[in-house]
């Protein structure tokens, strides 16, 4: 499992969180290829952009 979303029940917003195995893949991401905006990014843009741009590859994990 990747992503889970959930509904808050304040607001009734949708929240993804990404599992930890995943935000130790991003750790491994190297800092040339984080986009200036990385550590403002929320977790779960950050996991969609690295596997866009083929920084990590979720197939095996």
């Amino acid at each position: 499992m990747r992503l889970i979303i959930v509904t808050c029940p304040e607001c009734g917003e949708n929240g993804r969180h990404v599992h930890a195995s995943y935000v130790d893949l991003l750790d491994e991401v190297p800092e040339e290829d984080k986009p200036d905006e990385w550590s403002r990014m929320p977790l779960d843009e950050r996991l969609l952009d690295a596997v866009k741009r083929g920084l990590v590859d979720l197939r095996f994990s």
